[in-house]
């Protein structure tokens, strides 16, 4: 590690890059604001004078409302907070009013910081070039240690309800130790700041090894592919979404993308089909996927695309340390499937307001991550699901991956979801939604998915203009599992007629012990399995 353990701190960390490259830019809005280390470390100590002329004290929470298209405005708040020795607490503004509200009420912050006082009345606020003009470009004497409390950022709740995580100067700065020599590494991405993810790239300019982020304000395919051709960054950080959209798009045949070293997917689970369609969109670059979730950074998997193991998550490293454990609560063989759990020598986080053992951050620096997978005899990680995405239908344990996986295989899909909907005898039914390009044939890709997955392919397949996504780019699952499980309008019951009909109606009633069969019911939503 770089430097004196005291001075492992973001305020020393980001003063000593502005003593040693006051001119490099640490962070470019691309058409917009340039932020070098100079003018972010001065602007900062400016705007953390000022939240302590305003009462604010070491410890206390400030909520920062922030964009991808003011990147370089947050990057000063969120710096100035810290050296104030406040905590951060980051909120997108695209997350809406309700998860605004609710960050703020949650994280008991004392003031916002660039916030909108028609969503928040109670708050109290103030501008960042009000703090700027208050206070002092000095460095400020006194601020906080590594082990104190830097930021907390609330998980997006595609699984489950928002919950504060907490983690300290330490845990923010540790992927940034021990830097490697090299040339200069320029990420280019469109990511929100208030995230995991966004908060790794924040911090990337701090290391030792210079680095620079470029953020595209809104993202769209042309645009990135564009600025990937004028400003040759050497690194493309994408999520899901992002890289299908990057496929789908035409023309992208005609951009030199040959500056990129590597492509960095990340934030939710990613398809062996897009990873393949990266790779040939950057033939120059390595397409390297990295697994991990809030609670758990900087403890990480990372792997890059291996054809021979298209559906692997790489194996364990000093970074990522990972164990499969049984509801037995005993590792699990190689091939067994279990609850995985991931370590690193990284501080390990915690959930704001947690008193007492955690069922999450475990004992001997382990973290669950909430997921399903396994090892394989090689020591290989394979994420078989996530926990509250897996589906029980009629005993059998069905993959959403796996399937979503084999969807995305067939021609013309564009993107693909799959979950569960409750069912009066099998418990739940997989279904699917899709988007694709015009054409498909949607009773053609049923029959290649029971060919191909049996039992756990999808009963019903719905194709939508759109599937409903989080403000990083995540489907919202539980959104599409309701909008899914909604009953279609019925069709007009209609009495058997054919002698077939009136056979088969006989028999379907027998069976579910029903007292009437339509010629218009679907045996599955009438209870058959």
């Amino acid at each position: 590690m770089e430097g004196n353990r005291n001075d492992w701190t973001v305020p020393a960390q980001l003063r000593r890059r502005a003593e040693e490259r006051p001119q490099d830019i640490a962070h470019r809005l691309v058409d917009g604001d340039d932020l070098t280390f100079g003018r972010w470390d001065a602007a900062s100590n400016a705007a953390a004078c000022g939240l302590l002329a305003r009462g604010v004290h070491p410890g206390e929470r400030v909520l920062l409302p922030c964009s991808t298209a003011a990147w370089t405005a947050y990057a000063v708040a969120w710096a100035a907070v810290l050296k104030a020795g406040a905590v951060a607490v980051p909120v997108s503004r695209t997350a809406g009013r309700a998860a605004m509200w609710a960050t703020w009420a949650a994280s008991g912050a004392v003031c916002v910081v660039d916030g909108d006082a028609e969503v928040l009345p109670e708050a109290e606020h103030v501008t960042l070039d009000e703090l700027i003009a208050a206070g002092d470009p000095a460095a400020i004497a006194a601020g906080p240690g590594p082990q104190d409390d830097a930021e907390i950022i609330f998980t997006s709740g595609t699984t489950g309800v928002p919950k504060g995580v907490v983690a300290t100067h330490e845990n923010v700065l540790h992927p940034l130790r021990d830097p490697r020599p090299g040339a200069v590494r320029t990420a280019l991405h469109s990511l929100p700041p208030g995230t995991t993810v966004g908060q790794g790239l924040l911090v990337q300019p701090l290391s030792a090894r210079p680095h620079r982020t470029f953020t595209l304000p809104a993202f769209t395919p042309d645009g990135l592919l564009s600025a990937v051709e004028r400003l040759r960054p050497t690194d493309v950080v994408l999520v899901p979404a992002m890289a299908i959209a990057l496929l789908d798009a035409a023309g992208t045949h005609t951009y030199d993308l040959s500056s990129v070293l590597q492509v960095r997917t990340t934030s939710a689970p990613i398809h062996p089909a897009t990873l393949q369609g990266l790779a040939r969109r950057f033939p120059s670059a390595r397409i390297r996927n990295v697994y991990s979730t809030t609670e758990c950074w900087p403890r990480r998997l990372a792997t890059d695309f291996d054809r021979a193991r298209p559906t692997s998550l790489g194996r364990p490293t000093v970074a990522g340390q990972v164990r499969i454990v049984t509801t037995a609560g005993t590792e699990a063989p190689p091939g067994v499937a279990g609850d995985v759990q991931l370590r690193s020598d990284a501080p390990q986080r915690r959930y704001d307001g947690e008193e007492g053992p955690s069922g999450v951050f475990l004992p001997g620096g382990w973290t669950r991550t909430g997921d399903v997978g396994r090892l394989d005899a090689d020591g290989y990680f394979y994420l078989v699901d996530r926990n509250p995405d897996l589906v029980n239908t009629g005993g059998l344990n069905v993959s959403t991956l796996d399937v979503e996986a084999a969807i995305m295989e067939y021609p013309g899909i564009v993107e693909a979801a799959v979950c569960g909907v409750p069912h009066p005898v099998l418990t739940e039914c997989v279904v699917a939604a899709v988007t694709a390009r015009p054409g498909l044939d949607v009773p053609a890709l049923l029959e290649f998915l029971r060919d191909r997955k049996g039992a756990a392919a999808p009963q019903r397949i719905t194709v939508l203009d759109e599937l409903p996504h989080n403000f990083l780019g995540k489907i919202d699952k539980k959104r599409l599992r309701a909008e899914l499980a909604a009953e279609p309008a019925a069709a007009a019951a209609e009495p058997p007629s054919t002698p077939t009909e009136v056979a088969l109606a006989e028999i379907w009633a027998v069976t579910l012990d029903l007292d009437e069969v339509a010629a218009t019911d679907d045996f599955l939503r009438i209870g058959g399995s």
